[in-house]
This record gives C-alpha cells, sequence and structure tokens, in this order.
C-alpha cells in the first residue's frame, strides 16, 4: 500500500517526491524492503513481471482465485498470497521506477547501498527477474556517466570507487554466464538457463553503451583508473575461450555476441581503441576467435560481425551470402586493427563468404581513401599478396593435375574457384598499392610473378 501511494505521488509530483526520496536516502530503503520481502517469501515470478506490467498481476490473480480450493483456510491461503504477490511488484516496480529515472543524484546514493546491488545481482540470475535487474544496473551504472557527460571525467573518491566496485561485479558476472551456459558451475536458480544469462547480460552492456551517456561510460571503461584497469575488454574476449567452441548453436551465438559486445566497446572512440590495443591487442582477439571457432568453416554471420567492427557500422544482409559488396554510401574502414582479423577469417572460410568478404573489402577500398588509410596502417597488403601467391599456386597445381584429379575433388570443385578469387584478390591489392607500396611489397609483388 505504501509503495503504490508513494509511486502515484511521483507520478502527480514527480520533482517534489524526488527531492524527498534523495533526502531519506529512499533507493536504499527500497532495496532494504525489496531483499526482506525476498528472503521472507522467496522472489514470486508474477511479482517480477507485474512490477514492468501491471496488467500480469490481474491476470494471475484471476487464475489464482480460479484454481484455489473451497472453504475458509483456501480462502485465506489465496489472499495472503495475493498481498504477498502485490506487495512484492509494488516494491520492486517502484524501485526500478526510481533507479531508472530518479536521475543520477537518486543513483548514487543506491550505489553505496549494499542490500540494494546484492539484491540486482541476486535478481540477475532468476530468469523472471532478470529483465527488471538488468534496467536497474544498466541505470546505476550510467547514470554518473550521464551526468558527467562525454568526457567521463571523475567525480568524489567515494562515488567513483562504488561505481567502480559496481561495473566490475557486473563484468565479473560474465565468466559467471559462461559457465553457466556451458552447464557446469549452475546452481539451483541457474540449471537449466544455458546460453540466457549470459546473452542477456551482454545485451545490457550494449544497451548501457549505446544510450545516453554511453560515450562517458565508454570512455571511463578504457581508463586505466575506470573499473580496476578496464577490463571489460578482457571479459569480453575471454568468453571466447569456452570449451564449446561453435559446434553448437549457442556456441557460435556466444562468439557472436562476443563480437558485438566489443564493437560496442569501441565504437567511434579512439581512447577505447588505444585501450584495447593495450589491454588485449587484435592479435589475441583474432587467436581467440580462431580457438573458439576451431576446424569449423568460418560462417557469414561471424564474417560479417568482424566486417562491422571494421567498419563500426551495420551492413545490409544480401539475398545470399555470395553477393559481393552490400557496403553502404559512406562507409569506411575506421578500426584498422579489425582488417587482419577480417583477412584472416575470410581465408578460412568457404568460397561464397570468401568471395562476399572479398567484394565487400573492395568495394570500401575503391570508395574511401580512409579505408585504404587503414589497410595501410594494418599492413593488409602484405597479407593480400601472400593469399594471392597461395591462390595462384593451388590453382597452378589443380590445372598442371589435369581433368581427371579436379573433376573428382570435392576441393577443387566445390570450394575453390582461383580465378573468382584471385580477381577480387587482385582489385584488393591494386587498391592498396594505390595508396602506398612499399620496397619489401614491391618485392613480394614480383617474387609472385
Amino acid at each position: 500500500l505504501l509503495a503504490s501511494s508513494l509511486a502515484r505521488l511521483r507520478d502527480v509530483a514527480p520533482r517534489a517526491t524526488a527531492v524527498a526520496l534523495l533526502r531519506v536516502n529512499g533507493p536504499a530503503r527500497l532495496g532494504v524492503a525489496a531483499a526482506a520481502q525476498a528472503d521472507a517469501w522467496g522472489v514470486h515470478p508474477a511479482a517480477a513481471a507485474a512490477a514492468t506490467d501491471a496488467s500480469v498481476l490481474e491476470d494471475v490473480q484471476s487464475s489464482s482465485r480460479a484454481g484455489g480450493g473451497e472453504g475458509k483456510d483456501a480462502e485465506t491461503e489465496w489472499e495472503t498470497s495475493r498481498s504477498r504477490v502485490s506487495a512484492q511488484a509494488a516494491v520492486l516496480s517502484l524501485l526500478s521506477s526510481v533507479l531508472e529515472d530518479g536521475g543520477a543524484a537518486l543513483g548514487a546514493g543506491a550505489l553505496t547501498a549494499s542490500p540494494l546491488i546484492d539484491l540486482l545481482f541476486e535478481l540477475l540470475w532468476r530468469s523472471e527477474t532478470r529483465h527488471l535487474a538488468l534496467k536497474s544496473l544498466v541505470a546505476l551504472i550510467t547514470g554518473p556517466c550521464v551526468q558527467t557527460g562525454s568526457s567521463g571525467s571523475r567525480g568524489s573518491r567515494a562515488a567513483d570507487d562504488a561505481w567502480d566496485a559496481l561495473v566490475r561485479r557486473f563484468l565479473q558476472t560474465l565468466p559467471a554466464a559462461r559457465e553457466v551456459a556451458a552447464g557446469r558451475g549452475a546452481s539451483d536458480v541457474t540449471k537449466g538457463q544455458g546460453f540466457g544469462p549470459l546473452s542477456d547480460i551482454l545485451a545490457g552492456l550494449r544497451a548501457a553503451l549505446a544510450g545516453p551517456g554511453g560515450s562517458a561510460l565508454r570512455a571511463r571503461l578504457a581508463s586505466p583508473a575506470g573499473a580496476d584497469g578496464s577490463p571489460a575488454y578482457v571479459q569480453v574476449v575471454s568468453l571466447l575461450n569456452a570449451e564449446r567452441g561453435v559446434a553448437t548453436a549457442e556456441g557460435e551465438a556466444a562468439a557472436l555476441e562476443c563480437v558485438r559486445t566489443l564493437r560496442s566497446l569501441l565504437s567511434g572512440s579512439e581512447t577505447a581503441a588505444r585501450a584495447f590495443g593495450r589491454d588485449v591487442g587484435y592479435e589475441t582477439f583474432a587467436h581467440a576467435l580462431e580457438a573458439a571457432w576451431g576446424a569449423e568453416p568460418v560462417s557469414e554471420a561471424l564474417a560479417r560481425s568482424v566486417l562491422e567492427l571494421a567498419v563500426d557500422a551495420d551492413l545490409p544482409t544480401p539475398p545470399d551470402a555470395s553477393a559481393s559488396g552490400g557496403v553502404p554510401p559512406g562507409a569506411a574502414i575506421r578500426n584498422a586493427g579489425a582488417l587482419p582479423v577480417l583477412l584472416t577469417l575470410l581465408r578460412r572460410a568457404a568460397l561464397p563468404v570468401r568471395l562476399w568478404g572479398l567484394g565487400a573489402l573492395a568495394d570500401l577500398l575503391e570508395n574511401s581513401v580512409r579505408s585504404r588509410a587503414a589497410a595501410d596502417q594494418s599492413d593488409a597488403l602484405g597479407f593480400l599478396l601472400d593469399w594471392f601467391a597461395e591462390e595462384a599456386t593451388a590453382g597452378a597445381r589443380v590445372a598442371a593435375s589435369g581433368p581427371s584429379v579436379s573433376g573428382t575433388s570435392a576441393e577443387t570443385t566445390e570450394t575453390r574457384d582461383p580465378d573468382l578469387v584471385l580477381e577480387l584478390l587482385s582489385r584488393c591489392i591494386g587498391r592498396c598499392a594505390s595508396h602506398s607500396l612499399s620496397a619489401r611489397h614491391f618485392r613480394g609483388a614480383f617474387r609472385i610473378l
């Protein structure tokens, strides 16, 4: 009743109610109340759902009355259950709205409320309350960043320490979620949830980086002083070390989620790009991707995700993977370090994916000076010359072996078409050389001839 009344007051007089909540440390008190309810009654799935959708509560109450027994005891039991679900839903709903809409000042007070933080992380591991917990945690993480703006400047020492502790704890849920996805270390609460926790936590991190204050959050995560030396990159790339690899659909989905999240962490920030190079590096990232993929052919989805990381933009999906190009106007390679990763993966891909990727790269190099400069920075020309030499040698070997061998070789008929691949490689090499051609690359080109 009190939580519902306070929620109505917020609707009528939001500013005055926010000031009052700030004076009495409202978020911390609400957190203590919600934690006490959870300890005494557990967390009712209906209460969690009703916290974000009030109509759920009405449906649950109707079904509870219809499915209940007869007599005074049954009526009393139903009434008690209804009251508990209603009370828990009201407190969770108010808590979530206060954290999301209360502003940075209310959020700062909540950062130091241990019972509240503990409760949110407990709710994070329950499938029925994860959405609510993620919204609240994202609000707490981004609140100080919205207040400081895109500079990512730091506040008071106590507030910074509390924020760092929260972000560190949030990032530490990633390896735990990976274990749950792999079927190891699952508790009674997380048992059977599979890939769900990991996918939702990574999506929550991307939502925080894409929302208000995302630029400041990205800068603070990249700072050596932020969250104990910016472990976000290490934690995300480490997820690729899961033993399951991509042998399952969930393993492939996990790898793609990691690439997308890394792109969000680096998007539009030279500071973040430097921090990633300092803490992880693209070479380590490439090795982790290759290890995760194992002997499986590189999929079009992975190649596309890495190309989107390189250009820092979404790419349209062609009707089929063999359709080359498809790069939107104005797209350019912005993360030069991702280009060698892309080329390494394309070299291992099936022919349709290889043709699509090389066609897209050729378009980027032809249409943008920035792309050619990025290729020069990452020494893509040297890689392309080596690849061209390999394809030319393989083509010559196939031609020399005669039609009897080539007609029986699945490798020849299905996965190799030297003319198409060599044509696209030539286009890429020509564009890279038009921007810069060193003596080393010049000698490499002559060796191919």
